[in-house]
Order: C-alpha cells, then sequence, then structure tokens
C-alpha cells in the first residue's frame, strides 16, 4: 500500500483514492465508481470491463488484448492507446463533464454485457460447439472404417 502512494501522498491521503489490496468486497467498491477504467498494458479478455457494464459504469480503458471484444470505442466506452496517460486524463474529464454520453456508455454497456456475456448464450454457444465437434469425429471415425474395409477387400 505505501508503495502505491509513493507517486502522490497528497492524492493518497485524501478521499478520491482508496488502495483496498485484495478484497471479497468487489460490488461494494464498484458501486461508488463513477467511471470503471482499466490501464492495463496487456489483458486477455478484460472480464472487470463486463463487470462494470453490469453494474451501470461507463468505461475508459487501453486498446490492447482482449479489452475491444469488450469495449468499442464509442459506443460502450472509450478505447486509449496503451501508455496514453493524458488521453486517459482527457476522458476521464469528457466523461465526468458529460451525463448524456455517461448515459450512453452505461445503456449500450448493459445492453452489450446481457447479450454478449449472457450465460443461456454463452451455454449455447458451448453445446453447439460440442455437437460440432462430435459430428467431425464421427465422420472421421466412418471415413476411417471405410478406407479400412475398403483396404481388406
Amino acid at each position: 500500500r505505501d508503495a502505491s502512494c509513493d507517486w502522490s501522498s497528497d492524492v493518497c491521503s485524501s478521499d478520491l483514492v482508496i488502495i483496498t489490496g485484495w478484497t471479497n468486497e468487489v460490488a461494494k467498491y464498484v458501486s461508488i465508481f463513477d467511471i470503471g477504467i482499466l490501464t492495463s498494458k496487456w489483458e486477455g479478455f478484460g472480464l472487470v470491463l463486463a463487470e462494470y457494464m453490469a453494474m451501470g459504469k461507463p468505461i475508459i480503458a487501453s486498446n490492447v488484448g482482449g479489452i475491444p471484444y469488450v469495449v468499442e470505442d464509442g459506443f460502450n466506452g472509450e478505447l486509449i492507446e496503451n501508455n496514453n496517460i493524458n488521453d486517459f486524463v482527457n476522458h476521464i474529464i469528457k466523461l465526468k463533464n458529460d451525463v448524456d454520453l455517461c448515459e450512453k456508455y452505461i445503456t449500450n454497456g448493459y445492453e452489450v454485457v446481457n447479450n454478449k456475456f449472457n450465460i443461456k448464450r454463452v451455454v449455447k454457444e458451448h453445446q453447439d460447439l460440442y455437437m460440432e465437434i462430435i459430428k467431425q469425429r464421427d465422420k472421421k471415425i466412418i471415413s476411417y472404417k471405410s478406407v479400412m474395409k475398403t483396404k481388406s477387400q
């Protein structure tokens, strides 16, 4: 915790920043966010962004890894090029001052998370994938048996 605050003891000692360390009360903290922000250098998926959207938070995130799969720039959040701190700051200020834009991102984000990451849809896609794999396997087995039968004649 102390090392995290070396950059600015004034900010870290204020009410503006809460550094929790590990917590099991994520929803409690996210509920007090104005904006969901993810400043990753690399991110495989960005599950936290889907969680932010499900909790009705506008999003600003790094345009890296799998994040663009979750956040469409200008539709349900804003994507910032990696390590561009000034753009992050400018977009945070922009969202803080534009209630309509925040509402657009919240509405679209909630729709995206419920459509794209809906458990029923994900289960159905997995079932379809498994059925396709089984069909392909069965075709190969049948094909193999036909070849073996031809060779034995």
